[in-house]
């Protein structure tokens, strides 16, 4: 079983998924952001190496790269000082990718959060989905 988090900022439904082992891919991540098969959210911020030096990828709802924006930051902010590392370790970490100029403070803003627990059956779901899209690719290289 695996922990996500969602939150919702100024109506844009985020959802935080700090990767343990397994990486969903494009499929992966469209099932887990469909809102009628999946858990549903407008963004899906992917995080992994957590704990060292943190890799964060944004994806739309369709599992699209999408560049990150300042509020897909300051979500990332607000879920690190809450879960992982502390609000001056989370500002220091982001602050060392020198990606971020100017995020502003988390204090005073309505963020609502919820825990999501992804079970076993679901997580082998997005595999399977992703695994499905892997072939799919790898055959039609081979017709070409």
């Amino acid at each position: 079983m695996q922990v996500v988090m969602n939150f919702i900022l100024e109506g844009i439904e985020y959802m935080v998924y700090e990767t343990h082992g397994y990486v969903p891919g494009p499929a992966g991540i469209e099932l887990l952001g469909s809102r009628r098969y999946g858990l549903g959210a407008d963004r899906i911020l992917l995080l992994s190496n957590v704990q060292k030096q943190t890799v964060f990828e944004v994806f739309t709802s369709d599992g699209e790269a999408a560049a990150a924006s300042e509020k897909d930051y300051l979500i990332l902010k607000y879920y690190l000082e809450q879960n992982v590392l502390g609000k001056d370790t989370a500002q220091d970490r982001l602050l060392d990718t020198d990606v971020v100029k100017n995020i502003y403070d988390v204090a005073g803003t309505d963020i609502l959060s919820c825990e999501v627990h992804l079970t076993d059956n679901f997580i082998g779901r997005m595999q399977a989905a992703d695994d499905k899209q892997s072939n799919a690719s790898a055959m039609e290289n081979k017709s070409a």
